[in-house]
């Protein structure tokens, strides 16, 4: 029996679900899509958490809630805080899906037999992830089990770049929309403009303070499957360089292929070659 591929598809710093756009309409000729949503643009979204090993501190997560599925156009969300506290989330395409509040404050949406809780991690489904820039480290981290990861534009730690993200930081501690406007100006995406008033500064700087650490924990499962990296040769933000050093570093395994361009995250151009590599014969 062949499995339904589900494409699970992660966003970099400063973007949101709506950076695959483009992309969406083709892969859901191959299987199931869903967009993770790190929520740098919905305040609300940054304060629930319902399963810790999507949360990177105890105040900010980035929980499978945030997804949302593109066949049925509904987000998973946390739909309200009770008045003993319990948080839960449901799947509009399903029933609700409860969670518990744990003596140790982990919130967890549906069960398997094995007490571990995923939302939306089938058996009878072939997860692949693809993960644009720090959205890369998302899904290396995840506790979700992929059977393939690839990336585009990635890389496993900014450290050694550190002093252009802290800068980055600084910029968005002072004035959010000046700070984001500076980074697409040096992507080379001056013309996008995100919903600037809803940006979230807190969960943008922890993310910054996130991807300079040394080397962050990632899931060996997923590191293992992580199979493929798409690279653009004159990234402004990603130097290729870095990226091949800590890939051939933590991930000798990994396929690079290199796109000339100039542009951080400019989806169109690389596309064509995103989607050779999903319809790969080795899926």
């Amino acid at each position: 029996m062949t499995r339904q591929r589900h494409f699970i598809l992660c966003h970099g710093w400063g973007f949101g679900p709506s950076f695959w756009e483009p992309l969406i309409p083709h892969l859901q000729q191959l299987g199931r899509v869903t967009t993770w949503n790190l929520g740098y643009f919905d305040e609300a979204e940054s304060t629930f958490c319902h399963s810790p090993q999507f949360c990177p501190s105890p105040q900010f997560c980035h929980p499978p809630q945030f997804c949302h599925s593109r066949e049925s156009g509904n987000p998973w969300i946390p739909d309200q805080v009770r008045d003993d506290n319990t948080k839960y989330c449901y799947d509009r395409d399903d029933n609700a899906k409860y969670s518990d509040d744990r003596d140790d404050n982990a919130r967890y949406c549906d069960g398997r037999d094995d007490n571990t809780r995923y939302c939306d991690d089938r058996d009878d489904e072939e997860l692949i992830g693809i993960g644009h820039s720090f959205g890369l480290l998302q899904l290396l981290k995840s506790q979700h089990n992929f059977q393939r990861i690839i990336g585009i534009e990635g890389f496993l730690t900014f450290h050694e770049y550190r002093q252009n993200a802290l800068h980055l930081l600084e910029l968005i501690k002072s004035n959010p929309q000046k700070g984001l406007e500076a980074f697409y100006k040096i992507c080379g995406l001056e013309s996008f403009k995100p919903p600037f008033e809803k940006a979230n500064s807190n969960t943008l700087i922890l993310d910054l303070h996130t991807m300079i650490e040394p080397f962050e924990k990632f899931n060996d499962h997923n590191l293992l499957f992580f199979s493929d990296v798409i690279l653009t040769e004159h990234d402004p933000i990603v130097p290729i360089a870095m990226s091949q050093k800590q890939f051939a570093f933590m991930a000798p395994h990994v396929k690079v292929h290199r796109h000339r361009g100039h542009r951080h995250g400019y989806l169109h151009v690389f596309a064509p070659m995103l989607l050779e590599l999903v319809t790969a014969s080795k899926l």
